[in-house]
C-alpha cells in the first residue's frame, strides 16, 4: 500500500510538472525540427554544391586551359574545320567524366561540355547512355559528339551526331538535324552576348544559363557558361564554353535527403512517406531575372524525373509538393522575397485538409496535435550573383512531435519505477554501493593515472618536438628527437601514429628547409597563409654578391671529386657565416653567392651585419685556403659586392612554381659592384649607401675608391673598399687609406699635379695597391691631355669614372 500511495503521487507529480513545462516542451520540439531539418537542407546544398557548381567549373576550367594551350603554341582550336572540331571533341571528352558523381544511380544521367562559336559553328560533347547504329547492339554506356560548321541561319546549319569509343575517337554519325539554328542563337551563348552587350570592354564574366533542353532532345538542363575571349575582356569574344548539368540528375539529391531523415526518424511512431513528405528545389532567380523560370520545379524527391516538362512548383502533380510552394507564396508573396534569401528563414506551417494550405501560428503549441498540419523548411542556395535555386523540405507537423511525447511517457514510467523500488533496495545496497564505489574510485583513479601518465609523457614529448620544428632547430641529440629516431614509440596507437607522422613531417620540413630560407619555412610551419601566394612588399635590404676569382680556371683544372669538395667546404662555410649575422642566403650561383639582410624578416643594422659578414668571410677564406693545401687544392679568392637600398620583396613566380626572392635595382647594383673588385683590385666593395647606414661604433674601416657610373645605370655611385676594423692607435692601414682618398679628392677636385704626388705616395707603401695604379694611370692620362693644351674637357670635369663594361 505504501508502494502504491507513493506512486500514485509520483504519477501525479510528474504529471502536473509535465502540464507546467508545455512551453518548454514546444521549445525543445522546435529547436530538435530545425535542428533535424537544418541538416537535411545542408546535405542537399552541399550536394548541389559540389556536383552541380563545382565539377562544371572545373571541367570548363580545363577546357579553356587546354585552348590557351594550343593557341599560345601556334595550333588552331577553331572550328571552322572538321579537324579543329575534333580537336575540341577529344580535349572536351578528356574533361567531361569530372563532372559526372561517381555514384552508381546517377552515372548515367547526361551531363555535357560544349563550346559555341560567334561564328555558329558548334562542338559539344555529351554522357549518358545512347542507343548504338548498328541493329541488335545493345543500349552501352559511351558519349556522343556534336558537331556543326561555321553558318549563319538555320537553313545553312546542320548538326551531326557521333558515337565517341573509348579512346575518344568518334566512332559513328548516328543522326543529322537539319536547319539547327546557329550556335550563336543558343541559350548558353544568349547569357554571355547579354553580358557583353551590357559592358562591352568590361573583364570576362562566368554565369549560369537559363534552363533550357538539350540538342534535339526534351531533356532539361543548366549550363555553366565561360566566354572564349583569349584578351580577358569581351572586346575580343569569339565564342562560349558552357559545361552542363541535367536537372534530372538533381532529383536524385532529394531522394538521397530524404531517405536520411526517414532514416534518422526510423522507429518513432509516425510514417514518413512521399504522399506527406517531400525535399524538392525550386527555381527562385536566374539570368536576367526572366518570370518564365522563376518558380519552375527544378528537383523533387518524389519525381525523380522530370525531364519530359518542367512544371510551376505550385502546378506540380505531387500534391504534397504543389501544396508547400502555395504555402511560401501565401506566406511570402513570392520564391524572390528577400526573407526567403536568407540563411534561415522562420519555418512555415500550414493546415492542409481542405486541399488548399491554410496558414497556422508558428510554432505550433507543443499540446496541440495537428494529423493535417505540415511544416515547412526552405534555404536558399546560391549558384552565382544572378541564379539562386530555393531547397524545400515538407514533412507533417507532428513527425518530431510523436517522439518527444513517446520519450515523455518512458521518463514517466521510468521516474514510477525507480520511484516505487527505491525504497525497498535502499538499504541492502548502500553499504554495498559505498564499498563499490570506493574500489571502482580507486581503481579507476589508479588507471586513469597511469592512462594519462603515458599519454601525456608522449604527448609532452611530441609539444617538445613540435616547438623544436617550428623553431627549425633539426638537433638530432635531444633525448626526445633520439627517441623516436631509434624507433621507439608509444603503446597507444593513436599517440604512436602522431609520431610516425611527425617523423615524416620533420624530415620533411628539414629537407624543405634546406631549398628554401629558413624564416619563409618557419612562416609555413607556422600556418602564415601569406607565405604560400604571391606577395611581394617594398623594403630596404642590403644586398651580398660573391664569387670565387678565377674559378673557370680552377673548375677545368680539378677533378670532379675535388671540385666538389672544394666548392662544398667553401659554400658550407660561407653559408654558415652569413646565417649567423642574420643573412638569408636565397641562391647559389654554381661558384657565387646571393644573399639578403632585412628580409623576410627584420634584421637590426643589417648593413653592418652584412658588413661584418663580408670581413668574417675574407678572414674564415685563410683557414680554408691552409686546409685545401694540405689535399692539394688550390687556394681560393673571393670578390664581394654589398649594396643598400629599396627593393620588392616577397614570393616571385607563377600560380604554380614560386620562390621568395628580391627584385630591383639594388640588386642588380651589389651585383655590378661585385664585378668591379676585379677592376680595382678589392676584397670587399660596398657603396655609399651602404657606407652611410654603418654603425658608427663598429669600428669598420673603408676607404672611398672612386665615384663610378656603371653600365645600365645612369646615376653616379660612390663606391668604397671594405678593408676590415679600425685599430687603436691608427694602424698605416688606416694611414694608407686616408692618404688615398687624398689623392682621390685632388683628382676629382682637377688638381692632377697635386694627385699625383700623393698617390705617388700611395704607392711608395704599397706598390701593388691596384686601385691607387689604376688612379695613377687616369691622373697620368689628364696630365698629358693638359700637356698637349687640351683644356677643353675641363669645363664640364666632374671626376667621374663611366664603365662601358660589365
Amino acid at each position: 500500500m505504501k508502494h502504491e500511495a507513493l506512486s500514485e503521487t509520483s504519477k501525479h507529480s510528474f504529471g502536473k510538472l509535465a502540464e507546467e513545462d508545455a512551453e518548454l516542451g514546444g521549445r525543445i520540439l522546435s529547436s530538435l525540427m530545425d535542428a533535424q531539418l537544418n541538416s537535411t537542407l545542408m546535405t542537399v546544398e552541399n550536394q548541389v554544391d559540389k556536383f552541380i557548381i563545382e565539377l562544371p567549373d572545373r571541367a570548363v576550367d580545363g577546357l579553356w586551359t587546354h585552348m590557351r594551350a594550343v593557341r599560345k603554341f601556334g595550333f588552331s582550336a577553331h572550328a571552322d574545320s572538321w579537324e579543329g572540331r575534333r580537336q575540341l571533341q577529344y580535349a572536351a571528352w578528356a574533361e567531361v567524366g569530372n563532372i559526372n558523381p561517381h555514384r552508381i544511380d546517377v552515372i548515367n544521367r547526361a551531363n555535357g561540355l560544349a563550346v559555341a562559336f560567334s561564328s555558329g559553328a558548334y562542338s559539344a560533347v555529351m554522357t549518358g547512355k545512347i542507343k548504338q547504329v548498328d541493329s541488335g547492339s545493345p543500349n552501352t554506356s559511351m558519349a556522343t559528339w556534336f558537331e556543326m560548321p561555321p553558318c549563319s541561319s538555320s537553313d545553312e546549319c546542320r548538326l551531326q551526331k557521333w558515337t565517341i569509343d573509348s579512346e575518344g575517337d568518334p566512332g559513328v554519325v548516328i543522326g543529322t538535324v537539319s536547319n539547327h539554328v546557329p550556335s550563336n542563337e543558343l541559350d548558353i551563348y544568349k547569357v554571355q552576348s547579354e553580358l557583353a552587350r551590357r559592358n562591352p570592354d568590361g573583364e570576362v564574366i562566368q554565369a549560369w544559363s537559363h534552363i533550357h533542353r538539350l540538342t534535339d532532345s526534351p531533356v532539361w538542363i543548366i549550363s555553366w557558361t565561360s566566354p572564349l575571349a583569349y584578351c580577358g575582356n569581351y572586346s575580343c569574344m569569339e565564342g562560349v564554353l558552357a559545361a552542363s548539368v541535367r536537372l534530372d540528375t538533381v532529383s536524385y539529391y532529394c531522394q538521397a535527403a530524404l531517405a536520411k531523415l526517414r532514416w534518422a526518424l526510423e522507429g518513432e511512431n509516425f510514417s514518413i512517406a512521399d504522399h506527406n513528405a517531400a525535399v524538392f528545389i525550386v527555381s527562385q532567380r536566374s539570368f536576367g531575372d526572366s518570370p518564365d523560370h522563376i518558380g519552375k520545379l527544378i528537383a523533387s524527391s518524389s519525381a525523380r524525373n522530370l525531364s519530359s516538362y518542367l512544371p510551376d512548383a505550385t502546378e506540380a502533380d505531387d500534391p504534397i509538393v504543389s501544396m508547400a510552394a502555395k504555402a511560401i507564396r501565401l506566406k511570402y508573396g513570392s520564391f524572390r522575397a528577400q526573407e526567403l534569401q536568407g540563411q534561415q528563414p522562420l519555418p512555415i506551417t500550414f493546415d492542409q485538409r481542405n486541399g488548399e494550405p491554410v496558414l497556422l501560428e508558428e510554432p505550433l503549441p507543443f499540446h496541440l496535435a495537428c494529423s493535417h498540419c505540415q511544416q515547412v523548411k526552405t534555404l536558399s542556395v546560391a549558384l552565382d550573383d544572378y541564379t539562386s535555386w530555393l531547397v524545400v523540405i515538407v514533412l507533417p507537423a507532428g513527425a518530431f512531435r510523436s517522439a518527444l511525447n513517446e520519450s515523455a511517457e518512458q521518463v514517466e514510467d521510468l521516474f514510477l519505477l525507480i520511484s516505487t523500488s527505491f525504497e525497498t533496495t535502499f538499504n541492502e545496497l548502500r553499504y554495498f554501493n559505498g564499498l563499490m564505489f570506493v574500489v571502482i574510485v580507486v581503481v579507476g583513479v589508479v588507471i586513469g593515472l597511469c592512462l594519462s601518465t603515458m599519454i601525456s609523457r608522449e604527448l609532452c614529448s611530441l609539444v617538445a618536438l613540435m616547438s623544436q620544428l617550428e623553431r627549425l632547430d633539426f638537433n638530432q641529440q635531444t633525448p626526445e628527437f633520439l627517441s623516436l629516431l631509434s624507433g621507439h614509440r608509444a603503446l597507444i596507437k593513436d599517440v604512436s601514429h602522431l609520431q610516425d607522422a611527425f617523423c615524416r613531417l620533420a624530415i620533411s620540413v628539414r629537407a624543405f628547409a634546406r631549398f628554401v630560407p629558413e624564416s619563409v619555412v618557419k612562416n609555413i610551419v607556422r600556418g602564415n597563409e601569406k607565405c604560400l601566394e604571391l606577395h611581394v612588399r617594398r623594403r630596404e635590404v642590403t644586398v651580398m654578391f660573391s664569387d670565387i676569382k678565377n674559378f673557370t680556371t680552377i673548375a677545368e683544372a680539378l677533378p670532379e671529386p675535388d671540385l666538389l669538395y672544394l666548392l662544398t667546404r667553401y659554400l658550407t662555410e660561407m653559408t654558415n657565416i652569413i646565417e649567423a649575422f642574420g643573412g638569408v642566403v636565397t641562391e647559389i650561383l654554381g661558384d657565387g653567392i646571393l644573399a639578403f639582410w632585412n628580409t623576410p624578416d627584420d634584421v637590426p643594422d643589417h648593413a653592418s651585419m652584412a658588413c661584418a659578414a663580408a670581413i668574417q668571410q675574407q678572414e674564415a677564406l685563410v683557414a680554408l685556403n691552409r686546409e685545401f693545401g694540405k689535399v692539394d687544392v688550390p687556394k681560393l679568392s673571393i670578390r664581394i659586392g654589398l649594396h643598400t637600398g629599396q627593393v620588392l620583396s616577397g614570393n616571385l613566380g607563377s600560380e604554380r612554381k614560386m620562390k621568395f626572392g628580391c627584385m630591383g635595382d639594388t640588386v642588380n647594383l651589389a651585383n655590378r659592384l661585385e664585378d668591379l673588385c676585379k677592376r680595382y683590385g678589392a676584397g670587399i666593395i660596398c657603396s655609399s649607401s651602404t657606407y652611410s647606414k654603418l654603425n658608427p661604433d663598429g669600428g669598420f674601416l673603408c676607404r672611398r675608391l672612386d665615384r663610378v657610373q656603371v653600365k645600365g645605370r645612369h646615376e653616379a655611385t660612390e663606391i668604397l673598399e671594405v678593408l676590415g676594423y679600425e685599430t687603436t692607435p691608427p694602424g698605416w692601414r688606416t694611414k694608407h687609406a686616408r692618404l688615398y682618398e687624398e689623392a682621390l679628392s685632388a683628382y676629382q677636385a682637377a688638381d692632377f699635379q697635386g694627385a699625383a704626388d700623393k698617390v705617388k705616395s700611395v704607392l711608395q707603401v704599397s706598390p701593388r695597391d691596384e686601385a691607387a695604379l689604376n688612379l695613377q694611370s687616369r691622373v697620368q692620362k689628364c696630365l698629358g691631355l693638359l700637356e698637349e693644351h687640351d683644356s677643353e674637357w675641363l669645363k664640364t670635369w666632374d671626376g667621374l669614372n663611366v664603365m662601358t663594361e660589365k
